[in-house]
């Protein structure tokens, strides 16, 4: 058999926090008749939003575009992402292929970044999807402002806030459950910023959402 190297390519908010070897993710007892057939298997974890920032925009790799692109969260940082990609590919050509793989990527980035019910469309061109972008940004940041101002709300701070608290949580106390995902994703600012100043003395996550519907 050729040899095998497997690798888990993550992406998610929350740091990886499950085991690098797939015997310790069976949920079998050591005594089980059935122990002695699991399949043991260790993989090479990439967790993408482990790396700095500042270390991947020093890095003139594609790959470390890639990862910037997947962990982008900023609409202005985006734009200029896709001229760094733009010049990457200038730099070396004959890479039509992967271009095409780029563009899908760039696509999936701003899909979630538009006003709500919009469905966004980049160009084929990469030159026009940068320029597109940068006329895009400043109209959603403008909406934004209007719908803060509306709802009494900054989009951007509560987002912020809930991707620290996420993260906190995880730090602290595992990957979290679905229902505690949904709970914080729903919160409001003041709720956000309640279960924060909780969370530097809880010892469990009942004690962080003591008010909530955690069991």
């Amino acid at each position: 058999m050729p040899p095998v190297l497997p690798v888990v390519l993550y992406n998610g908010d929350a740091r990886w926090n499950a085991p690098t070897d797939s015997t310790d993710l069976v949920s079998l007892s050591p005594d089980s008749p059935l122990w002695h057939w699991q399949p043991r298997v260790r993989y090479h974890l990439v967790d993408e939003g482990a790396f700095p920032g500042s270390e991947l925009a020093r890095r003139d790799t594609l790959v470390a575009l890639l990862f910037r692109l997947e962990t982008c969260q900023n609409p202005a940082d985006l734009t200029a992402l896709v001229g760094e990609v733009i010049g990457w590919f200038r730099q070396h050509p004959g890479y039509e292929e992967l271009k095409r793989l780029f563009h899908e990527i760039m696509q999936q980035a701003i899909s979630g970044l538009g006003t709500r019910g919009e469905a966004v469309v980049i160009p084929d061109e990469m030159l026009e999807a940068r320029n597109m972008l940068a006329t895009r940004v400043q109209e959603w940041v403008r909406q934004w402002k209007a719908e803060g101002t509306a709802e009494g709300i900054d989009i951007g701070e509560v987002s912020g806030r809930t991707k620290m608290l996420t993260r906190q949580l995880c730090r602290r106390f595992g990957e979290l459950p679905a229902d505690a995902v949904e709970q914080i994703n729903s919160a409001t600012a003041e709720q956000l910023d309640e279960w924060m100043d909780r969370l530097m003395d809880a010892k469990s996550l009942d004690d962080v959402f003591q008010d909530g519907q955690m069991n």
